[in-house]
């Protein structure tokens, strides 16, 4: 089996850590594990809220070598979106912007994907509301800038889900436009998505399983994925069985893996 990590904002997602454990977990039952890397090809994204909304010079940079470290970890070899991004690509989807205004910009579908259902969490983030008022200037700006972001990224989801024959896909949160087009991408390529998303008030990360509504709740908290050694050999008995119970709860039968503690 093949799986694919997208955690688009590295070490700022809380959830980055349990997914990364849980895919070097999976690592020992001869599961294919990809990193797939946004490595600043986008204007704007829901990071920019730490420098209220506004792209610093350092921005990607720092986003980039948070997710090359959470490789690094785990021993993979990140694989860049702009390698599925062409300059073709690029063309066409700043003429199709500029060729619709921002409300048909929402209410589009692209490749097959709803952009207002990809686009509605980075927005919300933004403007705290889930539907623009198509009469305000910064909403008309802000929907055509993240139209045109979460357009190229549905091109590049599909064509790396494509290429690298990604059976499964591990995500952090889902609700941004990054993280959102890449689960619609996939969605539509019947590849199986686990969504991680942090839920501050219980402290806990609450996992769910394709489109099913219910979650699994993950009480292993993490301040840096650093602070745990890599080699599964280390981890307690305790950590191992936790991990074996949350895979076989996600529906990965024995027959698709030879679990660690089953052997």
């Amino acid at each position: 089996m093949t799986i694919a990590l997208l955690a688009p904002y590295g070490g700022l997602s809380q959830e980055s850590g349990v997914m990364y454990l849980l895919a070097n977990y999976l690592k020992e039952s001869h599961t294919k594990v990809h990193q797939l890397q946004c490595n600043g090809v986008f204007s704007l994204c829901d990071r920019d809220g730490l420098q209220n909304w506004k792209r610093t010079l350092s921005s990607c940079l720092e986003c980039s070598g948070e997710q090359r470290a959470l490789a690094e970890w785990g021993s993979l070899e990140p694989i860049r979106l702009s390698e599925y991004l062409t300059p073709e690509i690029v063309q066409e989807t700043k003429r199709t912007v500029l060729s619709k205004t921002p409300e048909q910009i929402w209410k589009m579908s692209w490749k097959g994907i709803e952009l207002d259902k990809v686009l509605r969490g980075s927005f919300a983030r933004r403007f705290g509301v889930a539907q623009p008022d198509f009469r305000n200037k910064s909403h008309q700006y802000a929907v055509q800038r993240l139209g045109l972001s979460a357009m190229r990224m549905v091109v590049a989801s599909q064509e790396f889900l494509k290429r690298a024959d990604i059976e499964s896909s591990f995500v952090a949160s889902g609700d941004d436009f990054i993280s959102a087009s890449y689960c619609a991408a996939a969605v539509q390529a019947d590849a199986y998505v686990t969504r991680f998303k942090w839920d501050l008030g219980s402290r806990v990360v609450r996992i769910y399983r394709g489109e099913d509504p219910h979650y699994l709740t993950c009480e292993i908290l993490l301040d840096s994925i650093s602070s745990v050694r890599s080699e599964m050999s280390s981890w307690p008995d305790e950590l191992i069985e936790m991990l074996d119970g949350i895979v076989r709860d996600l529906g990965f039968s024995e027959g698709q893996l030879e679990l660690p503690m089953a052997q």
